[in-house]
């Protein structure tokens, strides 16, 4: 055997490995043999709740991006835990379950649990744990890990895979670059953190506890079968499902008890020429296939940021899309209310991006950036719950979001709401162009450091831009 290259497990007949060349990772040593630990996640989680008390924090597959991490607010402020799952600076945290992602942990990230559907690499300096984190979201070595986990209903990551996984040395390179990975990470999760707390101090402002919580408890009852209350009828509109029913009742103590008032009110006049623009959606042409970017629900987090324009793509099914390019300054509702997503234009791609009909487009007359943290408040987002139809009850339309009454915020309270998220906004896409930059000098080294493996394979391992 040529000095190298790996040989493949003789348990593994995988033609995918053979031919994608994953079997000959160049690795001079195992990853067992450099990190000081790999070991699973938490397991005893409903112990630990119970012995504490409290609901236990923890990170989970979902939280888990390439090299990044996606996070719920409860993650970033609740306080760290002392754990031997608990992640440190240096770990290189990967999802068992296929595909693989490898998270990298920086200073900044608060030091919760993982759960037991992770797997922890401890014990790497910053320069060999952004090494090992950036090449195991290679296609190269997500195909040498996934197939050695063939031969079972769900393929799973083993530990002993990862341990004897053959590894390069981290190229001096990393060292300068592993430095800028952590700082450009850090800032990005510092300045959410900050954002989540002032959005956090927005929404007890806009929504007492108290009320919070007396709604939520009789939204939850609807589901259940005995559920029933007594409404009068001239509340009750022409729909008699219980959630509109209810909708209703809601809608009039927010008015007769806070002061909330329509969203109409709110929003800047439309002419009909406008709502006609809005509302036009692409043809389908017989002579050619349409192309464009289209926002996905998923394309936006909890931060109202929209950080990358999507890939340009094939619509197939263009009447769907609307024509009319996001606008700067507005705000957009998504209609699935089993994903509820609030996102603002202020700072954006500057590539053309247009909406699917999940989006619901909102112009408001004055400071739209407030509105986006108002739009997205939990009582708001139980009247979306209340008015969702069908009987799965995922989607609102877009005519039920004039019934939406919202907090008669003064113009001195909304204004500085919204010049933090403009300017949080702005802050983040810089970041943002750092972070690629980052990965692109990070892919050169990569594609240096294993260039004959990569011209021996038949198949191509083009970089996708890492996202969020």
């Amino acid at each position: 055997m040529k000095a190298g290259t790996t040989k493949i497990d003789a348990n593994c007949w995988s033609p995918q490995l053979v031919i994608s060349g994953s079997a000959k990772l160049p690795g001079t040593v195992q990853l067992g043999e450099i990190a000081t630990q790999i070991i699973e996640g938490k397991r005893d989680i409903l112990e630990t709740e119970r012995s504490s008390g409290e609901p236990s924090v923890l990170y989970r597959q979902a939280n888990l991006g390439v090299l990044r991490w996606s996070l719920e607010p409860a993650q970033m402020l609740m306080r760290p835990q002392v754990d031997r799952a608990a992640v440190q600076p240096g770990d290189v945290v990967l999802n068992k379950i296929m595909p693989i992602r490898a998270s990298w942990v920086t200073s900044r990230l608060r030091r919760h649990p993982v759960d037991a559907n992770c797997i922890l690499v401890r014990g790497l300096d910053p320069a060999s744990s952004f090494w090992i984190a950036f090449c195991l979201n290679q296609p190269l070595y997500k195909e040498y890990l996934a197939a050695s986990a063939e031969g079972s209903a769900l393929p799973r990551l083993k530990l002993r895979s990862l341990r004897e996984l053959p590894v390069l040395p981290a190229p001096a390179a990393f060292i300068a670059l592993a430095v800028r990975a952590a700082n450009v990470l850090n800032e990005l999760l510092g300045a959410e953190e900050v954002l989540r707390a002032e959005i956090d101090a927005a929404e007890e402002r806009i929504t007492p506890p108290e009320i919070f919580e007396f709604w939520k408890q009789r939204v939850a009852a609807i589901d259940r079968r005995s559920w029933w209350k007594r409404i009068p009828g001239q509340v009750v509109p022409e729909s008699l499902s219980p959630g509109h029913a209810l909708s209703e009742v809601l809608r009039e103590e927010l008015q007769a008890n806070f002061g909330w008032i329509p969203l109409t009110r709110c929003l800047a006049p439309i002419s009909e020429g406008e709502k006609k623009e809005y509302r036009q959606r692409f043809a389908p042409i017989a002579s050619q296939q349409i192309r464009s970017r289209c926002l996905r629900i998923s394309d936006v987090g909890s931060d109202f940021t929209i950080t990358e324009a999507p890939e340009l793509l094939p619509i197939d099914w263009p009447g769907r899309v609307y024509q009319l390019p996001l606008q700067p300054a507005e705000v957009l509702s998504s209609l699935l209310v089993s994903s509820s997503k609030v996102a603002f234009a202020g700072h954006f791609p500057p590539d053309e991006i247009h909406l699917t009909d999940h989006w619901e487009r909102l112009a408001f007359r004055e400071t739209p950036g407030a509105w986006a943290i108002i739009f997205n408040s939990p009582l708001v987002r139980i009247q979306l719950r209340l008015l969702a139809q069908g009987s799965a009850r995922q989607f609102v339309g877009s005519d039920s979001l004039g019934q939406i009454v919202v907090p008669n915020l003064p113009h001195e309270e909304r204004l500085p709401l919204h010049r933090f998220l403009s300017d949080y906004q702005q802050k983040r896409l810089s970041l943002e162009r750092e972070w690629r930059r980052v990965n692109r000098e990070a892919q050169e080294i990569f594609e240096a450091a294993h260039g004959r493996t990569l011209t021996d394979s038949p198949v191509s391992y083009a970089w996708n831009e890492v996202q969020q």
